[in-house]
C-alpha cells in the first residue's frame, strides 16, 4: 500500500515554504494515484509533478523571482499547471479573465506591467520534451513571505480590483482547512467554475496539494456537473451562489 500524508497534521504545514511544494512528495509517494481529472484527460501525481516542474524549468531561465507573471488561460487545467510553475520559480502569478474585454486587459496590463503574459499560444509553443532537459528550479524556491499569486475581483461594481496573498497565508489557510474538513488523499475534489475565481482555485490547489483527486469541468454544465457527482464518488464540492 502508497505511503499517505499526515495532511491533517498542522506540523506539515509549518515544514511547508511555499504553495505546491508537497507534489514532489506526493508524486514520489504514490505516482500512479489520479491526481487531475479534467474534461476526458488526467493525470497522475507524476505526469502533473513533471509537466509542472518541466514549465518551471521554461521559466526559471527567463524570470526572476518577484516578477508578475500575466496568467490568461481559459483551459483550467492549463491554468493550474502555470500557476504552480509560476510560484514554483517564485514568480507572481496574476490570474486575469479571459472574458475581459481587450480594453480591461490593457488597462490592467498598464497598472501591473506583467513581465510575460502567458496565454493559449504562448502554452501551446512549449516544448515539453525539449525542456525536460533543461536546468533545475531549486535556486528559485520561494520563501513563506514572497507574494505569489495576484487575483481580481469580478468588476461588476466598477473596474477589477486587485489582491495580492503570500505563500505563507495560503499555507495557513491550508493548515486550517485540512484541520477543519479532513480533505486529504481519498478525497474526489469536484469543482465546476473557472479558475479565475479565488474559491474555486483556492479549492483546486489545496486538493492538488494534499494528494486529493481534483475534477474540473472545461465549462459550466448543471448536466455535466449532475454526471460528475454521481459518477466521480465526489466527497468534496466547491460552489459559488
Amino acid at each position: 500500500m502508497a505511503a499517505v500524508l499526515d495532511v491533517v497534521d498542522g506540523a506539515f504545514w509549518d515544514r511547508q515554504r511555499f504553495v505546491g511544494q508537497s507534489l514532489e512528495m506526493l508524486s514520489r509517494l504514490d505516482p500512479q494515484s489520479p491526481s487531475l481529472t479534467c474534461g476526458s484527460r488526467t493525470w497522475t501525481r507524476a505526469a502533473l509533478f513533471a509537466r509542472i516542474e518541466d514549465l518551471a524549468k521554461t521559466l526559471s531561465s527567463r524570470v526572476r523571482k518577484g516578477v508578475p507573471i500575466a496568467l490568461c488561460l481559459p483551459d483550467p487545467a492549463e491554468l493550474l499547471i502555470a500557476f504552480f510553475a509560476v510560484g514554483r520559480v517564485g514568480a507572481i502569478a496574476m490570474v486575469y479573465d479571459p472574458q475581459w474585454p481587450q480594453s480591461q486587459r490593457a488597462a490592467v496590463d498598464r497598472a501591473v506591467r506583467p513581465l510575460l503574459h502567458i496565454d493559449e499560444a504562448w502554452f501551446a509553443r512549449v516544448d515539453w520534451d525539449k525542456e525536460t532537459q533543461g536546468n533545475g528550479t531549486e535556486g528559485t524556491r520561494p520563501c513563506p513571505n514572497d507574494l505569489f499569486y495576484v487575483g481580481f475581483t469580478s468588476g461588476s461594481t466598477g473596474s477589477p480590483k486587485g489582491y495580492c496573498r503570500s505563500h505563507g497565508s495560503w499555507l495557513e489557510s491550508f493548515k486550517v482547512s485540512c484541520l477543519e474538513f479532513n480533505i486529504g488523499p481519498g478525497n474526489s475534489i469536484v469543482l465546476p467554475g473557472a479558475m479565475v475565481h479565488s474559491l474555486h482555485l483556492y479549492g483546486a490547489v489545496h486538493g492538488l496539494c494534499v494528494g486529493a483527486h481534483v475534477v474540473l469541468s472545461e465549462r459550466f454544465a448543471p448536466k455535466q456537473l449532475a454526471d460528475l457527482l454521481s459518477t466521480r464518488e465526489a466527497s468534496v464540492l466547491y460552489a459559488t451562489p
